[in-house]
């Protein structure tokens, strides 16, 4: 049964799945050599990757139902618009709305993200100095 299972390993795992998986037939087997020499590889791998500085990657929230209900609203009084008085209305009404956030690219939502953390910083700056003179 291990061999099959290995053989379904083999034709269907990536590559770092493949040793993983591989690792824990060994262990199945009780084949330990073989099996702590991988081991002591993924340790040796791992004590490199724990070097790499961690990277901070903003994820952006989901849309909340909130932001689906304007959405439809926004639709629904463009269309009337649209109907009623005409492409040029429409296109004049649209580009007057604001950009929300869940409609922004990721390049210019992270723009953003990082204007209001430069803000916050100086608000939080500018009121420790306040609070440090007033103490």
């Amino acid at each position: 049964m291990l061999q099959q299972l290995e053989q379904i390993i083999e034709k269907n795992s990536d590559y770092s799945d493949f040793y993983i998986l591989t690792m824990a037939i060994r262990r199945l087997e009780e084949q330990t050599p073989e099996c702590q020499e991988t081991a002591d590889m993924f340790s040796e791998y791992g004590s490199f990757i724990t070097l790499l500085p961690r990277i901070k990657i903003p994820l952006r929230p989901s849309p909340t139902e909130h932001y689906f209900k304007q959405r439809r609203h926004r639709a629904e009084t463009i269309a009337n618009i649209y109907k009623n008085k005409g492409t040029d209305t429409a296109i004049a009404y649209i580009k007057s709305l604001p950009v929300q956030e869940e409609d922004m690219d990721y390049k210019e939502w992270l723009r953003l993200q990082a204007l209001r953390e430069e803000h916050q910083h100086k608000n939080s700056s500018f009121l420790a100095k306040l609070l440090h003179h007033t103490t």
